[in-house]
């Protein structure tokens, strides 16, 4: 974007922008003057879309203004010669790491903010227990909480606009894959919906008490309210800086594979060059070298996905290739000696030695992948179902302690065993919150809305606790309510996931990996394999008693998770319905056989029966899958955005414009000279106040 001012006593004849791509395509461009004005403001945006700049060009470009003198064959000046410089590929990509520290610095500040917002408010809620008025200093308190959170929202803000910005940023230079993508999609939503309207309001209201609050009760109410909510503050920040953390991981390992595609492919054509006699020797000693820094980088990429992966609070497992990379270390270097040593039979046999060890790397980390996902889903989903179904029973035991205190007195012993029933409830609930928490933490079709109404069942259940201490039977039954509202909307939200969760593990079936240009499908047969396997150890490891039905129970409730998500992949991929249904129909008796202890031969058989049928199954689906069209993409629109400067000198332009339209448009020359100093003046003024 171009702005200034253009002016000369004899008025201008044109105005040109001249530029070139270094150093040689050059070209101009011709700008719109008012011939007839002696001072005329300029403001001109230049789309640099047609020049096609790639990475690491560099733009030259300047502006030459001519005037309207035409006696004195016209005079010219022009401005210094600027220069764009587009950055190298690395370069980009090492901004882009430094944006990727910078956010997760943004995220962990927040967090830390967030916390110690929190334990400033529970500090004042107990300290203005059984007060009945408000002393200056915890008005300053309050006052010091209200601007703590109209910072931190600024700062949440800035971190949703950046995160945006830099998931733009990623999907210009590092290609990520879908599955990645719709990560970053979920933790901008999440970052998009940590600042709710209801918390806001609350702060609203807590600033108008302060101004003229009537009793100091219906603060500390106010405060509680808050309290619960930045309590669902901390718990999200803490869930998106762990996302985050986890995608980065993700998403360096994918680039550590690509980059060791890479370097295998040109290997492999730099070996078929050596087998070549005519090609020069010490041309190829170079470019082997050149190989030699790639995998280097490569390695050190490999290194940072591992200090990412150590940083998470359940890091993910990663297979040791150490001794791998050493070989194929050595064998690059005894390549590049041998080229340099004229040696080039030796030099192709190191050459393949290192092509068929980088193969190997790259199969360990593709098998890393594909089997930390599943394993993942599949853990995740057991933990799910564990939850659901305690939450389940916590809402019938809720329901008939509600139902018990209705019938019972205030005076009867029987109020007292109740109330330990529901201090039970609330040990209880303790177990599912913390088993609920962690799980969020990894899993993040679990929205916001979900640790919300978690938050509100705990504080429901203590406040039933509270009423029931203070003999307070009919609030009691109140809050008892309302805890089996919170608990049947989280269990039916639960459900929700549970299902989202069984489709992924279905739509593994049509993801894999590349073999020998065939996709090999690591999805439900790799884990029925898996558990085929565990199945058969547990036949021989002479475990039994309570430790044996545990195992099995586990096994049995493997077996439900692969049907169900069986099921669900039929329904989305299509196939034989007959052949499906016998898979499941086997997998059910197997189910039952788990549960009577039945580890027989003829089960273990049936279980390689189930196996095969879901290895062909998932060949026809995956078939089908690679029939379907693709879909069209639409480009994605970027909105150009103008400096601060810019917008405040288009502003400015705007008022001159409007003010001109109150001139006459027809004006002597003599006129036309005293308008224009007349705005250069208003500029100077303008300028001058600003300083």
């Amino acid at each position: 974007v171009f702005a200034g001012n253009l002016s000369d006593d004899h008025g201008l004849s044109n105005l040109q922008l001249h530029y070139s791509k270094n150093n040689s395509d050059k070209g101009s461009i011709n700008i719109p003057v008012d011939k007839g004005s002696t001072s005329q403001s300029l403001f001109y945006q230049w789309l640099l879309d047609s020049i096609q700049l790639e990475a690491g060009d560099q733009l030259q470009f300047y502006l030459q203004v001519v005037d309207n003198d035409e006696v004195n064959r016209y005079k010219s000046t022009r401005s210094k010669l600027f220069y764009l410089n587009i950055p190298s590929e690395k370069e980009a990509l090492e901004k882009l790491a430094e944006s990727k520290n910078n956010t997760k610095e943004q995220i962990s500040d927040a967090s830390d903010e967030a916390t110690e917002l929190k334990e400033n408010i529970d500090k004042l809620v107990e300290q203005l227990k059984g007060k009945k008025e408000l002393s200056w200093q915890e008005e300053q308190m309050l006052d010091n909480l209200v601007e703590q959170k109209e910072k931190l929202e600024e700062k949440l803000k800035k971190l949703q606009e950046e995160n945006k910005m830099l998931s733009e940023q990623q999907q210009k230079f590092e290609s990520p894959s879908p599955e990645t993508q719709e990560k970053q999609e979920q933790l901008q939503e999440l970052l998009d919906e940590l600042l709710d309207d209801e918390t806001r309001e609350l702060y609203e209201e807590l600033q108008k008490l302060l101004e003229s609050y009537e009793n100091t009760e219906s603060v500390q109410d106010l405060l509680e309210k808050i309290q619960n909510k930045e309590l669902n503050l901390e718990q999200e920040l803490e869930r998106a800086l762990e996302f985050f953390k986890q995608i980065q991981y993700e998403q360096k390992l994918q680039e550590a594979t690509e980059a060791l595609d890479e370097i295998i492919e040109e290997q492999e054509g730099l070996t078929e060059q050596t087998e070549e006699k005519s090609q020069p020797l010490d041309s190829l000693a170079k470019d082997q070298g050149k190989l030699n820094e790639d995998f280097k980088d490569f390695q050190e990429s490999l290194d940072d996905a591992k200090e990412l992966n150590q940083e998470l609070k359940r890091p993910n497992s990663m297979e040791d290739t150490s001794g791998e990379e050493q070989e194929v270390t050595d064998q690059q270097k005894s390549a590049k000696e041998n080229l340099e040593k004229n040696n080039r039979n030796k030099s192709k046999q190191s050459q393949k030695s290192a092509t068929e060890m980088m193969k190997q790397i790259a199969k360990k980390m593709e098998n890393m992948q594909s089997s930390m996902q599943m394993q993942q889903m599949q853990e995740d989903l057991g933990n799910l179902q564990l939850i659901l179904s305690n939450l389940i029973e916590l809402s019938f035991d809720q329901e008939k302690l509600m139902v018990d205190f209705k019938d019972v007195n205030q005076s009867d012993p029987a109020f007292i065993a109740l109330s330990q029933e529901q201090l039970s409830l609330k040990e209880d609930s303790k177990i599912i919150n913390d088993s609920l928490l962690a799980l969020s933490a990894r899993v993040m079709a679990i929205s916001s809305f979900v640790t919300r109404e978690l938050n509100e069942m705990n504080l429901n259940m203590d406040a039933s606790i509270e009423a029931i201490r203070e003999r307070k039977k009919t609030d009691a039954g109140v809050n008892q309510q309302l805890t089996m509202t919170s608990v049947n909307n989280l269990a039916l939200m639960l459900d929700n996931v549970m299902r989202q969760m069984q489709e992924s593990m279905a739509n593994a079936m049509g993801k894999g990996d590349k073999n020998d240009g065939e996709q090999q499908i690591p999805g439900l047969s790799e884990m029925q394999k898996q558990l085929n396997q565990q199945i058969h150890e547990l036949s021989q490891s002479g475990k039994s008693g309570r430790e044996l039905s545990e195992e099995l129970a586990k096994l049995a409730a493997e077996q439900e998770r692969i049907r169900k998500a069986l099921e669900e992949a039929g329904k989305k991929y299509g196939g034989e319905q007959g052949e499906m249904d016998k898979i499941m129909q086997q997998m059910e008796d197997t189910e039952m056989d788990l549960v009577n202890k039945n580890l027989n031969r003829q089960m273990q058989q049936r279980q390689q029966r189930i196996l095969t049928r879901m290895l062909e199954a998932e060949k026809a689906m995956r078939e089908r899958e690679l029939d379907s069209k693709r879909e069209a993409k639409s480009a994605t629109q970027y909105e150009k955005m103008l400096p601060k400067a810019f917008e405040d000198y288009v502003k400015q332009r705007e008022k001159e414009i409007e003010l001109l339209k109150t001139v006459p448009a027809r004006l002597v020359p003599f006129f036309k000279i005293e308008v224009g100093q007349y705005f250069e003046r208003l500029k100077q003024q303008s300028d001058s106040i600003n300083n």
